[in-house]
């Protein structure tokens, strides 16, 4: 699934709907949507912040609506963690 600046937007505006009375994380997705780059997926999911929790609840409670919706994340993290497995192999070999 292509990666378009129309999934981003999608995810950001779940993000600002989910955390719409937190001004911190509305300053994180603000923060996220001024400066993300693909590298940083595993950076933006693993941080204390609204990515994580939004993410993990809706895998939790099987939420296809808001993982369809983070499809933009879900791919880069998924492209980090295969580029850094593979790194890991190469370093035994």
């Amino acid at each position: 699934m292509p990666i378009t600046e129309k999934a981003k937007n999608e995810m950001l505006n779940v993000s600002h709907q989910h955390d719409k009375n937190n001004i911190i994380e509305l300053e994180r997705i603000n923060e996220l949507e001024k400066t993300y780059t693909a590298d940083k997926a595993i950076f933006w999911y693993t941080r204390d912040s609204f990515l994580y929790r939004l993410l993990n609840k809706a895998f939790l409670i099987d939420d296809i609506d808001i993982i369809f919706k983070c499809r933009f994340i879900i791919i880069d993290l998924f492209q980090q963690l295969t580029n850094l497995h593979r790194e890991f192999i190469k370093s035994f070999d």
